[in-house]
């Protein structure tokens, strides 16, 4: 216990002298040169970790993200998926069908906009990826279900269980212990895992996502960008209605003055394209994930990703243990609440035009707990879904996004709750 207490209060020391650091570069960065400042992003070895440890690094009120080297050495999946040949499996489920995003290479995949899907035996696309196929080189397969889509390599990974809820009685969770054996601790799934594997060059468009993210490197290299919730306004992101379930930002970093692929340098993007990364002081933290590391993406938090290599890598989607010390929507409300308005008002935005959407106005409140639900497997406060709600009111009825193709304009002002669909 002492070892862990001194461990940590090290380990958070330097996290604040690297805050202390970043603010008092920041001004001089920003201000003498006109590209972004990047730092390193917080690392430990995992062998330094233990279960006291573990425990207080992921049940903070505001975590940051850091990266574990070694943090996955336990995992099955690091000796047998090699991207040398795919041998492993091919023969385990290259007969298995999945979904690969096609014309990646393009500058509206780069900005979040734009990509086809195209359905495929999973043979074929490694296949492609590993002969150096031209195919390959603007395609990428992501966020594949392992357990539904690739189910015979799901027990190469840390495993997902179902466990009665602490804090709701009748209810179930998925959690997983990804450090096992050395911890038990638990994180609760939210979906996953999911295999993403990528060719040497492969750009993924900088966004944020709605959940907590741990990436977990198995082969190859991949360079990590990252910027804080509290940038949101600063990011360029794509209006909203834009389609997909995250938040994407145009900033292509591909466009930058030095090479991308380069893991030793950044980009060195030019703050006089983007003068609001300039006025905000806006910087970012970077990395290189080799095998083996994981990578803690905390939900909201901008990420962008480019694959140094061919790559193979595991994500879950999660969030905080269901227990009554933490309940994952109080801490996403208090620490990032403008990146969960603005992601949740770009769902309402997507469907404003449709007939259905009548029957989300008519039951507003109970739309919103069943959408977080559906989400996070876990309930908003009744004061958490009352404040969503008046979100969506007051943005519905914004005279500057207001038109007649709204399928709610013939209603007048739904601020009075009478005036809503009767549905």
């Amino acid at each position: 216990l002492q070892y862990s207490l001194a461990f940590m209060s090290s380990l958070l020391d330097k996290v604040e002298c690297t805050i202390k650091e970043v603010e008092a570069e920041i001004t001089s960065s920003n201000t003498k040169r006109n590209t972004l400042t990047f730092f390193a992003l917080p690392e430990i070895e995992f062998d330094a970790l233990d279960d006291a440890s573990i425990t207080r690094l992921f049940t903070t009120s505001n975590p940051q993200p850091i990266v574990i080297r070694n943090g996955c050495k336990y995992f099955d999946a690091l000796s047998k998926w090699k991207t040398s040949d795919f041998s492993y499996l091919i023969q385990k489920c290259g007969n298995n069908h999945v979904y690969v995003r096609t014309e990646t290479n393009s500058a509206s995949y780069r900005n979040g906009q734009r990509y086809k899907i195209d359905k495929m035996q999973f043979s074929k696309y490694l296949r492609q990826i590993r002969d150096n196929d031209s195919k390959a080189f603007s395609s990428y397969m992501a966020v594949t279900n392992i357990r539904y889509r690739l189910n015979a390599i799901i027990d190469d990974v840390p495993l997902c269980e179902f466990e009665d809820s602490v804090t709701h009685k009748g209810d179930k969770v998925r959690v997983f212990k990804l450090f096992a054996p050395k911890s038990n601790f638990k994180f609760k799934l939210h979906s996953g895992p999911h295999l993403w594997i990528a060719p040497g060059k492969h750009y993924e468009f900088n966004h944020y996502d709605p959940d907590d993210s741990i990436l977990c490197m198995i082969d190859g290299q991949k360079k990590v960008r990252m910027f804080a919730p509290e940038f949101l306004s600063s990011m360029y992101c794509n209006k909203r209605g834009s389609k997909g379930r995250t938040i994407q930002s145009q900033i292509d970093f591909s466009e930058s003055d030095c090479d991308m692929y380069d893991e030793d340098r950044d980009a060195g993007i030019n703050t006089m394209k983007y003068p609001l990364f300039k006025a905000g002081n806006v910087y970012g933290y970077s990395t290189v994930l080799q095998p083996g590391d994981i990578l803690y993406i905390p939900a909201f938090w901008f990420h962008q990703i480019t694959s140094l290599t061919k790559s193979i890598s595991v994500n879950y989607f999660c969030g905080d243990y269901d227990d009554e010390n933490n309940h994952f929507p109080s801490r996403i409300f208090q620490s990032c609440f403008e990146s969960l308005k603005f992601w949740f008002l770009n769902i309402i935005e997507q469907n404003r035009t449709y007939e259905q959407f009548l029957s989300v106005l008519g039951n507003l409140q109970t739309s919103v707990y069943n959408t977080f639900y559906k989400q996070w497997h876990d309930f908003l406060t009744d004061a958490q879904v009352k404040q969503l709600s008046d979100e969506v009111i007051q943005y519905l009825m914004d005279e500057q996004s207001r038109s007649e193709q709204d399928i709610f304009y013939k209603y007048g002002d739904l601020r009075n709750p009478q005036n809503r669909p009767k549905v």
